[in-house]
C-alpha cells in the first residue's frame, strides 16, 4: 500500500491519502492494539530502463506518545 512518510530526525510520521484503506491494515490493526515492533518499507525506482528498484526496511519500537491519527501529505 502506497503511503507517505516524513522523517523528523527522530520520529518517522506515516500517512496514506485513503484513511479507509489506511486503517483496514494489519500493520495498523497490530499496532493500535499494543505490538510495539513496527517496520517501514521505503522504496523507489533509480532507473526504469533499465529496471532498478531499490528499497530499505526500518525497524523499530512504536514509543508511547503514538496517537495512529492520519496524517494528510496535501
Amino acid at each position: 500500500m502506497a503511503v507517505g512518510f516524513e522523517y523528523d530526525g527522530e520520529h518517522f510520521w506515516v500517512g496514506s491519502d485513503s484513511q479507509d484503506i489506511f486503517l483496514r491494515t494489519h500493520k495498523y490493526k497490530n499496532a493500535k492494539n499494543g505490538n510495539v515492533k513496527v517496520s517501514l518499507v521505503v522504496d523507489d525506482l533509480v532507473s526504469v530502463d533499465p529496471w532498478h528498484p531499490r528499497a530499505i526496511k526500518v525497524y523499530g519500537r512504536k514509543d508511547g506518545h503514538a496517537t495512529f491519527s492520519i496524517h494528510h501529505n496535501s
